[in-house]
């Protein structure tokens, strides 16, 4: 869930205090996806192949993960809007702007 989304819940609900008194919702998204398609979006986007090991999963590791957020959305209003590749373009595009910023800030001996 990019983060934008979740201000965007969490403003929902200070804009509702009456729709949130004695309630518990869930801010996220209710699309599943894979680690590995976040893996190949980010490798679309920097242009490279990541590099990566398959390893066997740790206990406690969890199979499949996804909010259930109607009640949220009834009661608030809330959807996420940011897709999964617009949010990882938007923070691969961060990142590379820190990592250029650092480049040109001189280094003090």
């Amino acid at each position: 869930t990019f983060t934008r989304d979740i201000v965007d819940g969490l403003v929902a609900a200070v804009d509702q205090p009456e729709a949130c008194a004695g309630e518990v919702f869930n801010i996220g998204s209710d699309e599943e996806f894979k680690t590995m398609d976040g893996i190949r979006i980010v490798e679309e986007i920097v242009g490279r192949k990541a590099r990566t090991d398959d390893v066997a999963g740790r206990p406690g590791d969890q199979i499949r993960t996804s909010a259930n957020i109607d009640k949220i959305r009834r009661n608030l209003g809330y959807a996420p809007r940011v897709s999964l590749e617009e949010g990882l373009r938007e923070t691969v595009a961060w990142f590379e702007e820190q990592i250029e910023r650092e480049r040109q800030t001189p280094t003090v001996p």
